[in-house]
């Protein structure tokens, strides 16, 4: 059974938070990481809501958007004393989707642009089966490395979409640091092969735009793979066999992870 580490928050965000080390393998590289408080079944966390309640005016905003891979993030775990969350995910959005869907979304109104301080984005998880062209009753199969061939263009038009999405988000908010998220690991390789072409690709954005880095979650901490490049099945949800989607635990991890770097 999956142990859970959950708790009312999602770690502290304040520079003098200590080490976190109750977590292997993903301790070997250590700044200053939020600690975890207490714990909690993996039942207890809910998200309704996905935006906080009205706050105090001096406070930065962190402005969270993705697909589904988002939908179980909750805006008041994600925010801070110093800093107020607000979690946009629209399911089944591709690279293109999400940008036209964030930006024809009403909830925007009640956020002030200048005063977002940092975008966390994670974009690309569904593009990779439109790559693949793999039919929807088909995505949590496995696929054979042959399936692979021939999507060079299609990932170059993924790849042109991200890099859309970005110039969009930072019209939107130009003060803003983008912060952006690899495509969390799969099970199978040809899967795997794209994902890892479009994160190589989100990797050399920062050296585009100055507002934007890249933040990992694999390299040097193997949050949700193993050193051995293999994916770590305990973190995602057991429906299907190539499923994308996190469980409690994978959330949580998630969550503390991109919190800090929202914060730094």
């Amino acid at each position: 059974a999956v142990v859970s580490t959950q708790s009312g928050h999602y770690g502290r965000a304040t520079l003098s938070a200590p080490p976190d080390t109750s977590s292997k393998p993903f301790v070997t590289v250590r700044e200053t990481e939020p600690s975890i408080k207490g714990k909690s079944s993996p039942n207890k966390i809910t998200h309704k809501s996905t935006v906080p309640p009205a706050s105090v005016k001096s406070k930065s905003l962190a402005v969270y958007v993705s697909s589904s891979m988002f939908s179980k993030l909750d805006a008041t775990k994600l925010s801070s004393a110093h800093q107020e969350a607000h979690v946009f995910h629209y399911p089944g959005g591709i690279a293109n989707g999400i940008n036209e869907r964030f930006h024809s979304d009403e909830r925007k109104r009640s956020i002030d642009a200048n005063n977002v301080k940092t975008i966390v984005l994670m974009c690309g998880t569904n593009d990779v089966d439109l790559i693949l062209e793999s039919p929807r009753h088909m995505r949590n199969r496995l696929l054979s490395p042959d399936e692979f061939t021939g999507k060079a263009k299609a990932l170059d038009n993924t790849n042109r979409s991200i890099d859309n999405l970005i110039q969009s988000l930072h019209s939107w908010a130009p003060a803003a640091k983008i912060k952006i998220i690899n495509i969390l690991p799969r099970e199978s390789f040809a899967r795997n092969k794209v994902i890892n072409d479009i994160n190589i690709f989100l990797s050399k954005i920062p050296s585009k735009y100055s507002f934007v880095s890249f933040i990992p979650t694999e390299k040097n901490r193997f949050l949700f793979s193993d050193r051995s490049g293999f994916r770590k099945s305990s973190c995602f949800s057991r429906f299907g066999e190539d499923n994308v989607h996190l469980n409690s635990d994978g959330i949580f991890k998630l969550a503390k992870h991109i919190k800090y770097h929202a914060h730094h």
